[in-house]
């Protein structure tokens, strides 16, 4: 598995949850959670999907925390130490 950047990770992140909500991706703020961002249970099922796609990894399998979530950012981040885990 090819290890991504954190940063390469949030940019698909924004993208995906522009999907998912229907907004611009320069309106998704990595900085705020996925609430804020408009991610909502049914899209955080979606963002989940998405990440399995785009990464091959399965974040429910993993440990996750509520800070691995608190940001999108933050949930790059854990993607990206799973990914480099996985290598």
């Amino acid at each position: 598995m090819e290890t991504v950047p954190s940063a390469r990770i949030a940019d698909i992140l924004r993208e995906e949850i522009a999907i998912i909500t229907g907004r611009e991706k320069n309106e998704v703020e990595p900085d705020k959670s996925l609430a804020e961002n408009g991610i909502n249970s049914l899209g955080f099922v979606e963002l989940l999907l998405a990440v399995e796609k785009h990464f091959q990894v399965k974040l429910m399998e993993n440990a996750m925390s509520s800070a691995d979530i608190s940001s999108v950012n933050a949930l790059a981040a854990k993607i990206a130490e799973i990914t480099q885990a996985c290598r």
